[in-house]
């Protein structure tokens, strides 16, 4: 399925995680990409039947909690999507992607100092891991991130976000560097 996906083949990717569940149906890691898909797709119903299962299979699913809060970030549910963010970095401190994305409900929610706050501990928690700044960028930005900056300051961070292709993050972006 991740094959297909990577060159965009969505539906045929879709159907050999289906597959895969068929065939290992406690196997959660399937279910957990075809709702990457769905989001990725903005079809927030399909996404959210299948975080519903990873839920119920698993209420302590620590990625159905990150996913969960996903789809309330993309469905621009900031309340709810701080809460569950909130939840899954209580669980686990450096999972970086978390932080970011809280920082993208916070900013929404026009808490720009928490906001800032979030994504400079996504970025610290991924250079602290070991992963350099070029590829910490790149995860950051959801694996399609471009160069390499220094982040240290509102404007860097604002360099940083330009890569990813969030609605948010151009208008993040934009209040950071004027607060640089």
């Amino acid at each position: 399925g991740d094959f297909l996906v990577a060159r965009g083949r969505d539906d045929e990717g879709l159907q050999q995680y289906a597959k895969a569940r068929e065939i290992q149906p406690e196997n959660q890691i399937p279910l957990m990409k075809a709702v990457e898909v769905h989001l990725a797709r903005k079809e927030y119903d399909q996404a959210e039947g299948y975080v519903q299962e990873i839920l119920t299979k698993n209420p302590q699913s620590l990625e159905g909690h990150y996913l969960k809060g996903r789809l309330h970030l993309a469905k621009r549910e900031l309340d709810a999507a701080v809460t569950e963010l909130q939840q899954v970095i209580k669980e686990k401190p450096d999972f970086a992607q978390a932080h970011y994305l809280l920082g993208l409900a916070y900013f929404g929610k026009g808490e720009l100092q928490s906001a800032q706050a979030e994504l400079l501990a996504s970025w610290q928690r991924l250079c602290k891991a070991g992963l350099g700044q070029a590829r910490a960028m790149a995860v950051l930005a959801d694996g399609r991130g471009q160069g390499a900056a220094s982040l240290g300051t509102g404007a860097d961070l604002g360099r940083l976000l330009r890569a990813a292709d969030e609605d948010l993050v151009p208008a993040l972006a934009h209040a950071f560097e004027r607060q640089a």
